[in-house]
């Protein structure tokens, strides 16, 4: 749980399964919904001095570090394994903060999470991934759309109501608002590169 406006959370996010780990303020979002996280790391720069939390293992760091403390909370998320990592928290604040969650899986050192990692927020599911793969229909989301966050080499969308063939791109290219045809996956195929797909809904 990233710090960002507990009202661009996802219906239902409290039973969310798995372990938690509060980034500085996602941890005052965590412990109002009855949540005390496993982990709570930050420099707490962004807690009031009437705001207390507790977890059971508090990472206290220095203001001055190379990493955010959500990017710290998801080297934490990563360390054990997991097959997924879901990111709460992460948009509708600052808007500098929320290009960060959504860039920093181009870094070397997250290559490893890359597929692993989900941005959810009450109307969007962000999803990264740096190879072919069918994309299935989610029950909810009307919408989806693609991004190059890379330079691309022959990027086609496939079995989607707005296809697109053979694609090449230097630079980011956003394709929104595409749809799912009788909800049958979309074939998402390309040589190179590192793509977002975002599931959405109104």
């Amino acid at each position: 749980m990233a710090g960002g406006p507990s009202l661009n959370l996802p219906i239902g996010w409290q039973q969310t399964e798995g372990n938690w780990i509060g980034a500085d303020h996602g941890n005052i979002t965590l412990l109002n919904a009855g949540i005390t996280p496993d982990i709570a790391v930050g420099d707490f720069d962004s807690l009031s001095k009437d705001e207390k939390f507790s977890a059971s293992r508090i990472i206290s760091v220095d203001a001055i570090k190379d990493d955010t403390d959500t990017e710290l909370a998801i080297r934490l998320a990563g360390e054990e394994k997991p097959d997924q990592i879901n990111i709460f928290g992460a948009t509708g604040g600052r808007l500098d903060h929320e290009m960060v969650n959504l860039f920093f899986v181009l870094r070397d050192d997250f290559a490893n999470l890359l597929d692993k990692i989900k941005i959810i927020d009450y109307k969007n599911i962000i999803n990264f991934t740096d190879s072919s793969r069918p994309i299935d229909f989610l029950e909810g989301y009307k919408y989806v759309s693609f991004m190059n966050m890379t330079a691309v080499k022959n990027l086609s969308i496939l079995g989607a109501k707005y296809q697109l063939e053979h694609f090449n791109s230097a630079v980011p290219r956003m394709f929104s608002s595409n749809e799912f045809v009788n909800g049958n996956p979309i074939s998402l195929e390309f040589e190179s590169g590192v793509l977002m797909f975002i599931y959405s809904k109104d």
